[in-house]
């Protein structure tokens, strides 16, 4: 097994352990286990997040040329995503009064899970979790901006995993590193021929997920752990 090899499979192995962690501590933290208090709980944080809001916000800066939406697409490397077709995502029903965006839960597999792998060999395998498939995109007002919550979904349930991850005290890694990790999903999926390759569509994204409103919500106090326990299928 070459080094790089290696590398990755210790790397997969700490992640996991870290996850099963944070998420187990989470079911502990549902009275028994009740799924349907999580997504309350989701619900809060969404709506609370979608008023803590500000309307300039909203007003994600394009790019002054191509150039420096070029520029900014260079800095990033392509990564490796795995059984993407793998992807599966269960409608949760909104309830009478919910006004919010759609959410769902993702379901990971138990066998050959989907995964992206950065190139340095850092995987990142999302577990079960609620998610409105881009929470800081929407917040930014992307969505209608051209982008839709599918077009790049899986960066999307990366980047909501690792923050969920982070909101469950399930990890140690950065605002950054978590930011970079999406763009370098988003340019992966692009250079994959797996989604629109738009140098344009990459600014507004980064802009967005590296706004304040972002920052705030990584930085939320509660923070408000809202993973269900790791449930996999097969």
């Amino acid at each position: 097994m070459s080094t790089k090899a290696k590398d990755r499979k210790v790397n997969g192995k700490k992640a996991k352990t870290t996850a099963i962690k944070a998420t187990t501590a989470s079911a502990g933290k549902v009275k028994n286990g009740d799924f349907a208090s999580l997504v309350e709980a989701k619900k809060t944080k969404l709506h609370e997040a979608m008023a803590d809001t500000r309307i300039a916000e909203l007003k994600v800066e394009e790019p002054p040329d191509l150039r420096m939406a070029g520029a900014l697409y260079d800095r990033f490397a392509v990564g490796e995503l795995q059984n993407l077709e793998r992807n599966r995502v269960r409608w949760i029903p909104p309830g009478p009064t919910w006004t919010g965006p759609d959410l769902f839960e993702f379901i990971p597999k138990a066998d050959r899970p989907f995964t992206f792998i950065r190139h340095r060999g850092q995987q990142i395998s999302p577990h079960n979790m609620i998610t409105d498939i881009g929470s800081i995109p929407r917040l930014a007002g992307l969505f209608s901006r051209g982008l839709t919550p599918w077009g790049y979904a899986a960066a999307y349930l990366v980047h909501d995993w690792e923050f969920e991850l982070h909101h469950c005290g399930g990890t140690t890694k950065t605002f950054d590193q978590v930011r970079d990790t999406m763009m370098e999903c988003v340019k992966t999926l692009m250079e994959k021929s797996l989604a629109p390759k738009s140098q344009w569509n990459f600014w507004l994204l980064y802009q967005g997920i590296n706004s304040a409103l972002a920052h705030r919500y990584w930085d939320r106090d509660p923070p408000s752990c809202t993973l269900p326990p790791y449930d996999p299928e097969a």
